[in-house]
């Protein structure tokens, strides 16, 4: 087995300085640090996580965190993307991903009583339920979090620009002649649905004049069976043929849950009624008519999330806050 020692050697240093490398610190030459990583990459040297941390004091380990009740947790095609980026990122970091539960085995405990358990450096809450105590408990410790979908107090989060993305598409149906426009939003009390019907509703009476809150349903969740019911609830409150003739939906599985009932009841899309969702998910390019969406930067947001952490865990400075441009995609339902 490889060890410092024989690294040291080879790059004609001491282990000490070897250490120093791998444990960051910066009083190392970077002439020296760069022949020290050279020959620990040329012979597949993989430091010790035991040695590691007791040396460092960290564990190297995170958190990924949660609520599959919002219908948004791994499964969720956005999400999971978001998550396979910060788990690549912190794994290139030397950092190992675990997920947060509220049960260990059939003992249940808190979010932060589990982080405490298993000695977490961070945790990256991709979103969750701020009505629940258990949030609250661990966002107020002294854990190392950064969040995405939420907005809590001063925990750093890293976010696409909500706002702008709902606002780029009532200007777009707008700028088509349309001011018969609807909203069907996630669940507002998740900050980034909050974020996108503020972004409407303000950019609509910029450019428009006053909405008529009729036009609004919020769906139950952000899954396909609550657009499915949001599209109901729609057509029972106007009637088939008087539905507004462009839908802005909060996400992306809303969007196809809107359509199929549409479709079901025969109306035509787009001919009847333009629709835009939100996510660009890989499925919105599949369903037919494709949907026009807009897109968040999965990558940014997951790289970014685990950059922050990483200075957090690092005990430097860092953003309270990164936003992430959006782009606007259409396709066929427009």
């Amino acid at each position: 087995m490889i060890t410092i020692y024989d690294i040291a050697k080879k790059a004609g240093v001491s282990p000490t300085t070897v250490s120093r490398v791998i444990n960051n610190y910066e009083d190392v030459s970077a002439k020296t640090r760069k022949k020290v990583l050279e020959t620990i990459e040329e012979m597949n040297y993989i430091p010790s996580p035991s040695a590691r941390s007791l040396s460092t004091k960290k564990s190297y380990l995170v958190g990924i965190l949660f609520s599959e009740a919002l219908g948004i947790g791994i499964e969720h095609p956005f999400f999971s993307g978001v998550i396979e980026h910060f788990k690549r990122r912190m794994e290139f970091e030397g950092y190992d991903t675990m997920f947060v539960a509220t049960h260990l085995g059939n003992k249940e405990m808190s979010y932060l009583k589990h982080c405490q358990y298993r000695q977490l450096d961070g945790v990256f809450v991709v979103t969750g339920n701020l009505y629940e105590d258990k949030l609250h408990e661990l966002l107020n410790s002294d854990i190392k979090c950064v969040t995405t979908d939420l907005i809590y107090k001063s925990t750093p989060r890293v976010s696409s620009d909500d706002y702008d993305g709902a606002a780029k598409v009532v200007s777009y149906f707008v700028d088509q002649g349309s001011h018969d426009i609807g909203i069907i939003s996630g669940p507002l009390y998740v900050s980034s649905a909050l974020t996108r019907y503020n972004g409407f509703v303000e950019t609509y009476e910029k450019l428009v004049g006053n909405f008529d809150q009729r036009f609004f349903i919020e769906s139950a969740d952000f899954d396909v069976n609550a657009g499915y019911e949001a599209a109901k609830l729609l057509v029972e409150r106007f009637g088939r043929f008087n539905i507004p003739s462009c839908l802005f939906i909060g996400g992306d599985t809303i969007a196809i849950g809107v359509m199929k009932y549409l479709k079901e009841i025969g109306l035509q899309i787009p001919k009847d009624v333009k629709i835009i969702g939100y996510d660009d998910i890989e499925v919105a390019k599949q369903v037919s008519p494709a949907l026009s969406t807009v897109a968040q930067n999965r990558q940014a947001i997951g790289c970014g999330v685990a950059e922050t952490l990483i200075s957090l865990i690092e005990g430097k400075e860092a953003e309270a806050e990164k936003v992430i441009d959006v782009e606007l995609v259409l396709r066929e339902t427009t």
